[in-house]
C-alpha cells in the first residue's frame, strides 16, 4: 500500500510563519526600546513621549500674561529698536546709551519677557523662571541636540558691577539627575559666558541684585536703546 503524503501547501505555510517570526520578535524590541527612551524624556519620540507626559518641561506654575510683558517694559527703560542684529559683533554697535534701573520684577514678569524676546528657532523654549531665597528655579525645554525638558536650580550672587557668582545646586535633563561633573562643566561655561556679556555692554551696571520668593530686586544701570537679536534672547548668552 502506498504511504500517504502530506499537503504540500500546509507545510509551506507553516514554513511561512517561522520564517516572519523574527520580524515580529524586532518590532517588538524596537517598540519597548521606543517606550522606554521616551519614559526618561531625555528624547522626545514623536506621539510615544505625549503617552508618559514626559514631553512637557517641568511646571513651576509661572504663567506667560500680556499684562506681566507689559509691565516690566514699563519698569525697565530700555528700548528695543532697529534692525536685527548679530549679536557676535561688536557691542558698541548694538548697545548704546544708559539708563538708570530701580526695580522689583516678578517670576511672572520675567517669565513673559523671556517667552516674547525668544526668537522664531529657539533653542530653548516653554521657559519658567520662578524667583526663590537666593536665586532662581528654570523649567524649559531643550529643542536642538537632546530634544529634552530640563530643569535647574540655580543660587545666584552679585560679586562686582559687571559679575555674579551662580551655583547650580540641582539640575535635571528629563527625569535623570545631571552628574555633578557636568554640572560644574556648564557651571563654568555659563559663568564665563553671562560675566564676559556683562563686562563688555556699554551702559550697563550691576549695583544691587537679590532674589526672594517670587520676586527680585535689581539697581543698576541699562543701555538705553538696544537692536534686536537675530535669534532672540538666548544671544544674548550664545553669541
Amino acid at each position: 500500500m502506498d504511504t500517504p503524503t502530506v499537503p504540500q501547501p500546509e507545510i509551506q505555510a507553516v514554513k511561512k510563519k517561522h520564517k516572519f517570526r523574527w520580524l515580529y520578535w524586532l518590532v517588538g524590541i524596537i517598540v519597548v526600546i521606543l517606550i522606554a527612551i521616551s519614559a526618561t524624556g531625555v528624547y522626545a519620540v514623536p506621539g510615544v513621549s505625549a503617552i508618559f507626559g514626559m514631553n512637557k518641561p517641568k511646571d513651576l506654575g509661572i504663567k506667560v500674561t500680556e499684562e506681566a510683558y507689559n509691565t516690566i517694559k514699563q519698569k525697565i527703560p530700555l528700548q528695543i529698536t532697529g534692525e536685527k542684529a548679530d549679536y557676535s559683533a561688536s557691542p558698541a554697535t548694538i548697545f548704546t546709551g544708559s539708563a538708570p534701573v530701580d526695580t522689583q520684577n516678578t517670576s511672572e514678569e520675567v517669565t513673559s519677557w523671556l517667552a516674547k524676546m525668544q526668537g522664531p528657532d529657539p533653542i530653548i523654549s516653554q521657559v519658567q523662571v520662578k524667583m526663590i531665597e537666593g536665586g532662581v528655579e528654570f523649567s524649559g525645554q531643550i529643542n536642538k541636540y537632546l530634544k529634552s525638558p530640563v530643569y535647574a536650580k540655580v543660587m545666584i550672587n552679585r560679586t562686582s558691577e559687571n559679575s555674579v557668582s551662580i551655583d547650580i545646586t540641582s539640575a535635571k535633563l528629563g527625569i535623570f539627575n545631571v552628574p555633578q561633573k557636568y554640572v560644574q562643566q556648564f557651571e563654568d561655561w555659563a559663568l564665563k559666558q553671562v560675566n564676559g556679556r556683562m563686562a563688555t555692554i556699554p551702559g550697563f551696571s550691576l549695583q544691587q541684585l537679590e532674589y526672594h520668593d517670587g520676586y527680585d530686586i535689581w539697581k543698576g544701570t541699562v543701555p538705553a536703546q538696544v537692536k534686536p537679536a537675530k535669534g532672540g534672547w538666548t544671544d544674548l548668552v550664545l553669541e
